[in-house]
């Protein structure tokens, strides 16, 4: 079970999105001892606690908190402004701090980046950042050090080819998320690309990403399915294409500035104050969110194949298709990649047959990997085990619409099962 904790919701910095500003109650801060109250009450709980703000390091005693985070049991995420003095940075490595994962907030170059953060956030947090990764290399912080970058109009022409540079400094990870309408932001709407520029930024980031080795590093927060699959067929990035799942109580739990549980950031409904009370004692509230979550259903009025994959937040009342995802739908043009692309199974596979279900298995010589498919998926990768085929080959073989033999090898590829071959 992960923590996500705003551990406080004040800031040194004034970002033009900031959709921190959204959630901010009130001016209240927790003193050391109430959140060590809070870190009392998930013991037990979790194994993982992943820090917010405002920006954490600004809370009284940060170091000693860290540690005594740390001495729970408990393994530390941060996402940080990186405008704190390095010396903090210089503590933690003395202190028995499990740190797993510092992120840095950086949206491209200083002349891109201070515009939306503020003149000279830039030169601050670069510095912090390349002070994190010279303790890594000096084995004093073991780390995964990174970077988190928000998309908007300002960077939205230069973030693809930022990426390369960013990975040059031997970072870890970038995490990049489009800018949300909310907080500071609803003032500030010429920030937010429409769909359309969105997608363009989505592009020019898979065009810098498709092939390289590092590929693996940037992490694109996309909760549509169908824009991953567009991305990988056209310019063969392996983005997931996968079901969204809401993760609040069975993986994630939410914590607030003031101390209270919730099941996430956006529910209202308080379970527990941790300053006080235990989290065991209110379990009820988790089990009347966990039956809202099982009985609230969206009637969908989206024609897509994924259409009951995403959208899955049980606060949600928006069925309808998102103009993103109409955006991808206009560009995306199947049949032509049809043709143009062939695909062959990357490794030996053997059958096996269940003979009540009828479902057959594909055992893939990967280490500790077992992949299942119907029938359907079977004869499509029976098709390609010896020699390279596009849709249509293997649709006369198997008497499969292309259109879905297509979509089905997308999904494999994004997973590493297949090979994907563009022929000219």
């Amino acid at each position: 079970m992960k923590i996500i904790w705003d551990i406080n919701d004040f800031c040194n910095m004034k970002c033009k999105y900031c959709g921190a500003v959204e959630y901010k109650k009130s001016n209240n801060r927790l003193s050391t001892d109430e959140m060590k109250e809070v870190i009392n009450s998930l013991e037990g709980l979790a194994d993982e606690v992943e820090l917010f703000g405002g920006e954490p390091f600004l809370i009284s005693d940060a170091v000693g908190i860290l540690e005594y985070i740390s001495i729970k049991g408990l393994s530390i995420s941060i996402t940080t402004n990186g405008q704190e003095d390095l010396e903090i940075l210089n503590t933690i490595c003395d202190k028995n701090v499990k740190l797993k994962n510092l992120s840095v907030s950086l949206d491209g170059i200083a002349d891109v980046n201070d515009i939306v953060r503020g003149v000279g956030t830039y030169a601050k947090a670069q510095r912090f950042l390349e002070r994190a990764l010279e303790l890594k290399r000096q084995g004093k912080i073991t780390a995964n050090v990174g970077i988190s970058a928000v998309l908007t109009t300002v960077n939205a022409k230069t973030i693809g080819t930022q990426l390369s540079k960013w990975i040059e400094q031997s970072v870890d990870f970038v995490i990049i998320s489009p800018v949300a309408e909310i907080g500071r932001a609803k003032e500030a709407k010429e920030l937010v690309p429409n769909a359309k520029q969105l997608l363009d930024i989505y592009e020019d980031i898979g065009v810098n990403i498709a092939g390289r080795k590092w590929e693996n590093k940037i992490y694109l927060d996309m909760k549509y399915p169908m824009l991953g699959e567009y991305l990988d067929a056209k310019f063969g990035t392996k983005f997931p294409i996968e079901k969204q799942t809401c993760e609040a109580v069975s993986d994630i739990l939410y914590v607030s500035s003031d101390g209270k549980l919730k099941p996430c950031r956006e529910f209202s409904d308080v379970i527990a104050d941790l300053k006080h009370e235990n989290v065991y004692d209110k379990i009820q509230g988790l089990e009347l969110f966990i039956k809202h979550q099982k009985n609230h259903v969206i009637k969908k009025n989206c024609d897509c194949i994924y259409a009951e994959n995403c959208n899955i937040c049980c606060l949600s009342v928006d069925d309808s298709k998102s103009e993103l995802c109409m955006e991808v739908e206009r560009r995306y043009n199947i049949s032509n990649l049809q043709n143009r692309l062939e695909f062959e199974l990357t490794e030996k596979c053997c059958r096996i047959q269940d003979e009540k279900t009828d479902y057959y298995a594909i055992q893939y010589f990967y280490p500790n990997e077992r992949v299942e498919y119907e029938k359907i998926g079977f004869d499509i990768l029976s098709s390609v085990s010896k020699r390279k085929k596009n849709a249509h080959e293997i649709a006369k073989e198997t008497g499969v619409d292309a259109t879905l033999i297509f979509r089905f090898l997308i999904q494999s590829y994004s997973k590493g099962h297949v090979y994907r071959t563009e022929v000219c």
